[in-house]
């Protein structure tokens, strides 16, 4: 995910706690939302948003058909969770790429 504007540019790869961080990113491992670490993940169950720990959830496919690590690995989304990253209030661009460079399509 890259998030950016005039004042701020920042390259964030979900990945498992073992899998490489590539060059130029900060690496988010599924660990809940920490105000000192400025961004997180969060349940949203019942209204909540307290932090949640998706650390178990993170991948390295080791795909050798992929020639960028920050699109060979991922985070397996769960219900009722949403991820957090503290920025000033602006308009960014937002890019996201989303896919799991091992199982293509299909209901999951």
């Amino acid at each position: 995910m890259d998030i950016s504007n005039s004042d701020v540019s920042v390259k964030i790869n979900f990945q498992s706690e073992t899998a490489t961080v590539p060059t130029g990113y900060i690496a988010d491992m599924g660990l809940g939302y920490d105000r000192d670490r400025g961004y997180g993940w969060i349940t949203t169950a019942r209204n909540n948003t307290l932090p949640y720990d998706m650390s178990e959830f993170g991948r390295d496919r080791h795909n050798s058909a992929r020639y960028q690590q920050s699109l060979d690995t991922l985070l397996l989304i769960q219900p009722v969770v949403a991820w957090e990253y503290d920025l000033p209030n602006s308009d960014y661009w937002v890019t996201v790429a989303a896919g799991d460079s091992v199982f293509a399509g299909g209901k999951r």
